[in-house]
C-alpha cells in the first residue's frame, strides 16, 4: 500500500524544492515574455537568416528518425548545420546516406542549404560552437539528435523574434519519453513539470532554445572546458545574468528520448553532476547535501559489514548486540538519506516502492560521485 504524503511534508521533502533553492541563489530574475501570440506572424516576409544548429554523437540509432523530422518540418531555417562530436558507430555513414538521396548537392530546399562537420572528437560544447562558427544566420536555433522536433518546432520557437525586435532569446520546451518504469520515474527528478516552471529563472536545455547571433557570441558561446555535459546551464546563467528580454514558448516541443537502462540512466546522471562539479559554483549546496548524505551512508554501512565479520569470525553476545544496534543505525541512515527522493519518485513518478528505492540509491550515488569527480577535476573557469 502506497502513502501518500500531505502537501505540507512534501513540500518539504520535494528534491525539486532543493534545485529551485540553489538555482535561486546564481539565477537573476530576467524580463521574460511568455507564450506571445505569433499566429499572424509571417516568417517568410522575416527580416533576419535563422540557422539551425545541431550535434550528434554515436547516434546511429536515432539519427534516421532525426533527420526525417528535419523534412516534416512546416517552416525550414535558411540553413542546417550538423556538426559531429567523432562518432565511433555508423551515424555519419547514415548522416551521408540521408544526404545524398535528400540534399544532393546541400540543399534539403532552393532556400536551406545543409551543411554537415565530421571529422574532429569534439565535446558536445565544441560540437556546437564549432556549427556557430560555420553558420550565417543571424538567429541561432539549437537543439540535439537523440530529441526530435515536433513539425512546428523551429517556427513557433523563432516567430517571437519576428514580433519583437527587442527580444534576444526563445526558450522552447521538451517531453520525455521512456520506456521503462525506473527510467519514467528518474526522469521526474531530472526534468521539471511545466507547471512548476518559473520563466525569469528558467535554465532552458540546448536542444530546444534560440539567440540571436550577436548576444551569443558576446558570451562566448557554450563553455567548451566541461568535459561532457552542463555547458547550457552554465551558459544559461551566464544568459540570465545579461538581464536579456526574452521568451518562454512552452509550445515549441521536441521530445527527448531519456536512457533506460541501470547503466544509461546512472551515466546520464553522472554526467550531468560532472559537469555542475566542473563549473565550481553551479548548485554547490544541493550537490554539498548529496555528498554528505552518501558519504554518512557509506560509513554507516561499512561499520556495518566490518560488525557483522566481526560477529561472524567471533560470535558472542556483544558482537551480536553491536550488529543489531548497527543494523538499526544503518536502515534509519538510509531511510533519512534516501527518503525524500523515495517519495517523489513514488508519488510524483509514480513507480513502485522497489523501483524509487532502486532510483533513489542510483540518483544518490551518481550525483554524489559526478559532482565529486567534476569539482576534483581541472577547470578553467567558473562562472562569469
Amino acid at each position: 500500500m502506497r502513502t501518500i504524503l500531505p502537501a505540507s511534508v512534501f513540500e518539504r521533502l520535494h528534491p525539486l524544492r532543493q534545485l529551485e533553492h540553489a538555482q535561486a541563489k546564481v539565477i537573476p530574475e530576467s524580463d521574460i515574455v511568455v507564450s506571445p501570440d505569433t499566429r499572424q506572424v509571417d516568417l517568410n516576409s522575416r527580416s533576419f537568416a535563422v540557422s539551425l544548429i545541431a550535434t550528434s554523437f554515436n547516434e546511429e540509432d536515432t539519427v534516421a528518425d532525426w533527420l526525417e523530422a528535419l523534412s516534416g518540418f512546416d517552416f525550414l531555417p535558411d540553413e542546417i548545420v550538423l556538426c559531429d562530436g567523432g562518432s565511433t558507430d555508423r551515424t555519419c555513414a547514415r548522416i551521408h546516406e540521408w544526404l545524398r538521396a535528400r540534399a544532393p548537392e546541400g540543399l534539403l530546399s532552393p532556400t536551406c542549404r545543409v551543411i554537415f562537420l565530421e571529422g574532429q572528437k569534439l565535446n558536445i560544447a565544441q560540437g556546437r560552437n564549432c556549427a556557430v562558427r560555420a553558420s550565417k544566420g543571424d538567429v541561432l536555433a539549437f537543439t540535439d539528435l537523440g530529441a526530435e522536433p515536433k513539425a512546428d518546432w523551429l517556427r513557433k520557437v523563432v516567430a517571437p523574434f519576428q514580433l519583437d525586435d527587442k527580444l534576444q532569446f526563445v526558450m522552447g520546451w521538451y517531453e520525455v519519453e521512456t520506456s521503462s518504469e525506473l527510467a519514467r520515474g528518474v526522469s521526474t527528478i531530472l526534468v521539471p513539470r511545466l507547471e512548476n516552471i518559473n520563466p525569469s529563472t528558467f535554465l532552458p536545455s540546448a536542444r530546444s532554445f534560440a539567440i540571436r547571433r550577436p548576444l551569443f557570441l558576446q558570451l562566448g558561446g557554450y563553455p567548451e572546458y566541461l568535459t561532457r555535459a552542463g555547458e547550457d546551464t552554465l551558459f544559461d546563467v551566464s544568459l540570465k545574468k545579461t538581464r536579456a528580454r526574452g521568451a518562454f514558448v512552452p509550445e515549441a516541443v521536441v521530445a527527448w528520448s531519456f536512457p533506460n537502462s541501470l547503466s544509461s540512466i546512472f551515466r546520464k546522471i553522472y554526467d550531468y553532476s560532472l559537469g555542475d562539479g566542473e563549473a565550481k559554483e553551479l548548485f554547490l549546496d544541493l550537490y554539498v547535501q548529496r555528498l554528505r548524505e552518501v558519504l554518512c551512508l557509506v560509513f554507516d554501512l561499512t561499520l556495518l559489514l566490518l560488525s557483522i565479520v566481526v560477529c561472524f569470525y567471533a560470535p558472542s553476545f556483544l558482537t551480536i548486540l553491536i550488529v543489531i544496534l548497527l543494523l538499526t543505525n544503518s536502515l534509519i541512515s538510509v531511510d533519512r538519506t534516501l527518503r525524500p527522493l523515495v517519495n517523489h519518485l513514488r508519488v510524483v513518478g509514480g513507480v513502485s516502492d522497489r523501483s524509487a528505492l532502486v532510483g533513489a540509491t542510483l540518483i544518490a550515488f551518481a550525483q554524489a560521485f559526478g559532482f565529486l569527480r567534476g569539482w576534483m577535476g581541472k577547470s578553467e573557469k567558473g562562472l562569469n
